[in-house]
């Protein structure tokens, strides 16, 4: 029994199943850049797209309008929208530095392959900027793809501006809530110069908008990668030492335990990460979903 191994097998199955392939030296690592990659992207849920006021007010007849409702179309339908992402986003290299703090993502707005055999469409003139939910999709904005890469405009770059996280909190403020700061009044404010140069240097940043602070919603991500070595390794030793125990539990829900224990762990599509005893074709959910 090796609960790490069968963790291992698991993750290189997803990561295969998505055509990534990722070097890493033990287990640990491979789950963080599994964890890293998984944050860029968005499940095949279908979801209620929402429009801030601000890009309401301002899409019609612009030249992204019809790919836009195409996108539109795609989370509605719980349709892949990852071509339409970074070409960056399977890097697990790769620090969105929006994302890792605010949870905004973005994809390019094209419809468009120089190739049919690309993975990706063709990068943009404009991106669109989105959080989502569980059964949601909030469409921030839209922006030219300039703004990103500018060095001479003062607003440079979009990436550490505060207005896209102005408009989440004025249209959504409920998606905020969860990487809320309660009762901190206050914390060090940055020059964009001196938020782009954290940035790059790999760091996140608590950040206060209006009248509230905000931490990076890249904690969550470290949580879940604590808290599922733990879980696994606790649950691996738990069985190792206390065979007796489980028999017992088996027996008082009717099963009959094998004389030995052979227990693996299985990824479930309904509960998720499973403890199975592979004789008696019985387990129970850790409650992590990969």
């Amino acid at each position: 029994m090796d609960f790490q191994k069968d963790l291992e097998d698991i993750i290189l199955k997803k990561l295969n199943d998505i055509g990534i392939k990722v070097n890493y030296d033990n287990v640990s690592e491979l789950l963080l850049k599994y964890l890293d990659i998984t944050f860029k992207l968005v499940d095949l849920t279908p979801r209620k797209v929402l429009y801030s006021t601000e890009l309401k007010s301002k899409m019609i007849d612009q030249p992204y309008f019809d790919v836009l409702k195409i996108v539109e179309e795609k989370f509605e339908k719980g349709e892949d929208i990852t071509p339409h992402l970074s070409r960056r986003v399977f890097d697990p290299k790769f620090r969105d530095g929006l994302l890792n703090e605010r949870g905004i993502k973005h994809l390019h707005l094209s419809n468009t392959k120089k190739n049919p055999q690309n993975k990706f469409y063709d990068s943009s003139d404009y991106l669109l900027m989105f959080i989502h939910g569980l059964n949601c999709v909030c469409f921030i904005d839209v922006r030219p793809h300039s703004e990103s890469r500018n060095n001479n405009d003062p607003g440079y770059p979009l990436w550490v501006r505060d207005e896209l996280t102005e408009i989440v909190q004025k249209n959504w403020p409920k998606l905020l809530e969860g990487i809320e700061l309660k009762d901190v009044a206050d914390v060090k404010q940055y020059t964009r110069e001196e938020h782009k140069r954290l940035r790059d240097a790999g760091a996140t940043l608590f950040s206060k908008i209006g009248d509230k602070v905000y931490f990076p919603l890249k904690i969550y991500q470290t949580r879940d990668y604590i808290k599922i070595l733990n879980l696994i390794s606790g649950e691996n030793k738990r069985i190792k030492n206390n065979p007796e125990e489980i028999k017992e539990i088996m027996r008082k829900n009717g099963i009959t335990p094998p004389s030995e224990l052979e227990f693996i762990l299985i990824d479930d599509p309904s509960h998720g990460l499973v403890c199975l005893e592979k004789n008696t074709n019985c387990g129970y959910s850790l409650d992590i979903e990969l």
